[in-house]
């Protein structure tokens, strides 16, 4: 794991457990992370779909992988990343939900 580049990746905010967010934090995402400080979206790469910035390993790659029940300690190592890459895809993936309009599909 390189650390210079997991520490340039930070952008926390403190919060409390016990305390709401405040509405001018809310948009900050899961645990006050500042994601667009660690996800890239750029046409010229891979299309458009959001990567994690200074690579091309794309956010959806990291949250299947996730999903599928593999170690944060797993994909840091698989693919040269550090913990707040990974934390990043996962507060881009809420902020996205956060900000969509869904619709009810009838069974």
């Amino acid at each position: 794991m390189n650390r210079n580049r997991c520490l340039a990746v930070r952008g926390w905010v403190g919060t409390t457990a016990a305390a709401p967010l405040s509405e001018d934090v809310q948009w900050l995402g899961v645990h006050g992370m500042r994601w667009e400080k660690t996800i890239a979206i750029d046409p010229a790469v891979r299309g458009g779909q959001p990567v994690i910035r200074g690579t091309r390993v794309p956010v959806d790659v990291i949250l299947g992988a996730l999903a599928a029940g593999e170690r944060t300690e797993d994909l840091c190592q698989a693919y040269a990343l550090c913990e707040e890459q990974i934390r990043a895809c996962l507060a881009f993936a809420a902020a996205e939900i956060a900000e969509g309009r869904y619709h009810a599909v009838p069974h």
